[in-house]
């Protein structure tokens, strides 16, 4: 990890750093259109340097995700069925778990790929399941290189 940790920055009312291969995220409020669309972007980029995207999402404060939003996560999903990727979220409501839920669902139906969502209780445990999901996804991209 980096020795300089990262400053917290706004994404709407969300606040969001990134610290080398690790994105963390406050959720605060509902999930937006323009937001899913800023951390696709950012994800993107994880994938261009890394070869895969990794988040830790703290979801105490989140609400809910917008239908817009939902829909523009899917597509991207659909577009790109190869991204190697997970998220760990801690603190998320039941409501908040049952939309990621759905999300991976629907994304295991079109992708025929494993969930890429973890939840757990709490930001050590997130922490704890971020290092494993970055040990798997380094594997995974180390033989996708080796196959081509």
């Amino acid at each position: 990890m980096d020795t300089h940790p990262a400053v917290w920055q706004p994404l709407g009312t969300h606040l969001l750093r990134v610290v080398d291969d690790l994105m963390f995220m406050q959720v605060r409020g509902a999930l937006e259109l323009s937001d899913m669309q800023a951390l696709v972007q950012i994800g993107a980029q994880q994938l261009s340097r890394y070869g895969y995207f990794l988040s830790v999402v703290d979801g105490t404060l989140g609400t809910t995700m917008t239908p817009a939003a939902r829909r523009y996560n899917a597509q991207w999903m659909r577009e790109n069925q190869d991204a190697l990727g997970s998220s760990v979220v801690y603190g998320a409501s039941r409501i908040a778990r049952a939309i990621i839920t759905m999300i991976d669902r629907a994304t295991t139906l079109l992708s025929m790929r494993p969930s890429t969502s973890h939840f757990v209780a709490n930001e050590a445990e997130a922490l704890e399941c971020a290092a494993r999901e970055r040990q798997r996804l380094r594997a995974e991209v180390a033989q996708r290189r080796l196959s081509r």
